[in-house]
């Protein structure tokens, strides 16, 4: 969680996607984390990006329900000149790759507050604002978060603002 927090106070984002789609066999999977492996050592050994993962990324569809699992991935930009500005593209074209409606992207926003947006993939260029970053919260309907490997600390995007 410290990397994380330290990169959104440096003013650099990170964001997370997914290879994983709801019915997916377990070999499916399997075969989609390898690929999207290698697609992000790829945009890693160019200093592009750097990443963490799988991690388990969970969503609440309704209050009821048990939330459905995915593995999920953290990146951050990497040292790269154009990494930065570049990071956004690079997200989304990952998530459109791999079949994903839309990818998270956080950023330092107003007060010094992380603030969340979902980026879709259809080549809309449409950002839906998510609110602000919180840490270990339970999930709600509708929310979703990210628990670290090998860690119980865990972050969601949500629009109540950070006390």
């Amino acid at each position: 969680m410290s990397r994380l927090s330290n990169a959104l106070d440096s003013g650099r984002s990170i964001g997370t996607v997914s290879p994983e789609r709801e019915g997916m066999s377990g070999a499916e999977k399997a075969s989609a984390h390898a690929r999207i492996k290698a697609a992000m050592s790829r945009e890693s050994q160019k200093g592009m990006i750097s990443f963490s993962g799988p991690h388990s990324g969970r969503y609440k569809y309704d209050a009821d329900s048990k939330p459905s699992a995915e593995g999920s991935y953290v990146l951050k930009p990497g040292n790269h000149p154009k990494a930065q500005s570049n990071f956004h593209r690079i997200l989304t074209h990952l998530g459109q790759n791999f079949g994903q409606q839309s990818v998270l992207k956080i950023k330092k926003h107003g007060e010094g507050t992380p603030a969340g947006a979902l980026h879709y993939t259809d080549g809309s260029k449409k950002v839906a604002p998510q609110g602000h970053i919180h840490y270990n919260e339970p999930l709600k309907r509708g929310s979703g978060d990210t628990n670290l490997k090998g860690k119980t600390s865990s972050f969601t995007v949500n629009e109540t603002k950070k006390e």
